[in-house]
């Protein structure tokens, strides 16, 4: 049988990138919710950091839409009679640190930047024509977040709940403008202008290899740049994770000086590897303009597999390809082609 065998320094090393908390609506990033050990990448599990630990990971996401040529999306925003936005992909790093207040409550910061790519708008003329504007790009720095993390539950069997709290910060850049020099709406931008709290649920079960985990988080909008409420949103998720057989590699015998007997060293790296699979599901209410509901409800589910890279010298690498399996854009907005999430990161 394959041992679950996780040290306080892989552990602090893996939570780290697994700290911020997760966002999107309509073309927004995901980012990952909370602290995991051998875990999935963007599913929680109910671990916390060790007492006294620090840790600093960094979180890579990429996002490809299906962008419509401009026949379609003209097609498109006279179908809707309305505007309709688009663009081409959405790339996201976040640098991230943590802190082991104590072993069953951890602390997170997180800057994320936040680039998005091909950024177009369709709308109806009021000569019942349409048009399309090439918008461009917007990239700058987004919201910081901030994350409590706290172990509340847990027996002998390996099963475990946590509660995790926060907020997003209104610190992110919202002037980016297109390349006509027009502000671009809150949506597009990098931050939002806004407070942004959010609260959630965990629950997890490790039995020898495999784990199993499930999660539950709400997020409130508030009201921000632009008079934009960018819509209170439900993430949720299942995810399994089966711990293979870590690889030692062992020194061949040697001598280090004269005297000195053949011998081999303790080992040097254990390298451990986790097979993942997610099943994560994000619902979007519509945002609001000026108080006045723009568009429709959003909804999306990801089957996404992947793998974990653990060692015992502190670091931790992960990545994670995401398909669409059920979604549902709101109005104005493009369906996502794929996701992929990459994480990397060293405990001190």
């Amino acid at each position: 049988m394959v041992l679950l065998v996780i040290s306080k320094r892989q552990l602090a090393c893996v939570a780290a990138l697994a700290l911020l908390p997760a966002i999107t609506w309509a073309d927004h990033r995901v980012g990952v919710f909370g602290p995991s050990a051998g875990g999935p990448v963007v599913t929680p599990t109910a671990n916390t950091l060790p007492a006294g630990n620090w840790s600093l990971g960094i979180y890579n996401e990429y996002r490809r839409f299906d962008t419509p040529n401009r026949n379609a999306l003209q097609a498109q925003a006279a179908a809707e009679g309305g505007h309709v936005h688009s663009l081409r992909d959405l790339w996201s790093p976040s640098l991230a640190v943590s802190y082991g207040l104590d072993d069953r409550v951890t602390l997170a910061a997180a800057l994320p930047y936040v680039k998005r790519s091909g950024l177009q708008e369709a709308h109806v003329h009021a000569s019942g024509t349409t048009g399309v504007h090439e918008l461009g790009d917007s990239a700058g720095l987004g919201d910081i977040s901030l994350t409590g993390y706290w172990r509340f539950w847990e027996n002998r069997r390996g099963s475990a709940a946590a509660l995790s709290f926060g907020t997003f910060l209104p610190t992110g850049a919202t002037d980016e403008r297109d390349e006509e020099g027009e502000r671009l709406g809150t949506e597009h931008q990098p931050g939002s202008g806004a407070w942004r709290p959010f609260a959630g649920v965990t629950v997890s079960r490790e039995l020898a290899a495999l784990g199993w985990h499930a999660h539950l988080r709400y997020t409130w909008a508030t009201e921000g740049a632009q008079e934009t409420d960018l819509g209170d949103r439900i993430d949720y998720g299942v995810a399994l994770s089966y711990r293979l057989t870590g690889t030692t590699e062992q020194p061949a015998p040697h001598e280090h000086g004269p005297g000195a007997s053949d011998h081999h060293h303790q080992d040097d790296e254990h390298l451990q590897w986790d097979l993942l699979l997610e099943l994560n599901g994000e619902y979007q209410r519509p945002q609001r303009i000026g108080g006045m509901a723009e568009g429709g409800s959003e909804r999306i589910v990801y089957l996404a597999p992947g793998l974990r890279a653990t060692g015992n010298s502190g670091w931790t690498a992960a990545l994670s390809l995401g398909v669409p399996v059920s979604q549902q854009a709101g109005a104005g907005h493009i369906e996502t082609d794929w996701r992929a999430l990459a994480t990397a990161g060293y405990a001190f």
